[in-house]
């Protein structure tokens, strides 16, 4: 789930959903191999969908807001429940797997993507919030795990600027699986 908010009489929803769930399920999937810092399978891939739920109507539209390969949808934590202006994922590069982190702007519409390469396998987004700064405005730090080296390391993205790829990563001596759904605090 990306984010969910009120807007007039409806409930808008966004999130990464899967025609088939191929990518959990069986033992050779991509997330479950994952967990275990192995490559696996997944072939239908996680759309950015929005639901709008009309509670009155007793209605559900669903729209795909763009129909790439994405997962681990995360927004600034401070817009949560709120309308939201930025979203951020990782998303597939030149293959199937997620390679690469990306940045929605639903205000301007405009689409940010960095792609790490096809050996590498990118995590989960957290943002981090510039101290003393407004929504949206902070750093990225995305779990990656590259197949070359069978080595992970975290990477540091300007999160307004994403296409210009990570400001800094950390090196890992050893194989980290990929994990999901962290948080920042700062202290």
């Amino acid at each position: 789930m990306l984010n969910a908010y009120e807007e007039g009489k409806e409930i808008i929803a966004d999130f990464v959903g899967y025609d088939s769930p191929d990518h959990f399920a069986p033992h050779g999937a991509l997330l479950y191999k994952l967990m275990q810092g192995q490559m696996g399978v997944a072939k239908a891939p996680g759309r950015l969908r929005r639901y709008r739920i009309d509670l009155a109507a007793g209605s559900l539209r669903e729209e795909i807001l763009d129909p790439g390969t994405h997962e681990f949808p995360v927004i600034d934590p401070r817009a949560a429940m709120q309308k939201h202006d930025v979203g951020y994922l990782s998303a597939a590069g030149r293959n199937a797997v997620n390679s690469g982190v990306k940045r929605v702007d639903y205000v301007g519409g405009k689409t940010q993507f960095f792609d790490f390469g096809p050996e590498v396998v990118a995590g989960e987004p957290v943002f981090a919030a510039r101290p003393g700064a407004g929504r949206d405005d902070g750093w990225l730090i995305v779990q990656c795990l590259d197949g070359r080296s069978e080595r992970a390391f975290f990477a540091l993205f300007d999160a307004a600027h994403v296409d210009a790829g990570p400001i800094a990563r950390v090196r890992l001596p050893h194989a980290l699986p990929i994990s999901f759904h962290g948080w920042w605090k700062a202290a």
